[in-house]
């Protein structure tokens, strides 16, 4: 998935709520995004989409989040037709480029307890 907009509902309701924030905002792939604390153009998402993926009953987001630091991160959420739970969450020391390169970030990858991923 490269777009954010293929995102399901569900799990940007989900991510929305984890990151405490009123909705889901995430630029795509190489679009701009608040890279750092400085604010320098009007309003844009703190996060970008790095890669993601879907199947039937899970998704994932990589994403990179800038602000006061420049950090990297992917979550797993399981989906049915009630709704998306977060399963896993971690931070990563760099970004993925492949999904080959994600598998061995996230096996060294420390996991992060619910409710950290709003700073």
């Amino acid at each position: 998935m490269r777009s954010v907009e293929l995102v399901p509902l569900q799990v940007k309701a989900a991510f929305a709520g984890l990151t405490k924030e009123s909705g889901f905002e995430m630029a795509d792939p190489g679009q701009d995004f608040q890279l750092t604390d400085v604010i320098v153009q009007g309003k844009l998402p703190w996060r970008r989409m790095i890669l993601a993926g879907i199947s039937d009953t899970t998704c994932f987001l990589h994403y990179e989040r800038g602000g006061r630091g420049h950090t990297y991160y992917l979550v797993v959420f399981t989906t049915n037709s009630s709704g998306a739970m977060l399963i896993w969450s971690g931070s990563l020391p760099e970004p993925a480029a492949t999904i080959t390169q994600l598998r061995f970030l996230v096996r060294v990858a420390p996991t992060l307890p619910n409710g950290d991923l709003a700073f």
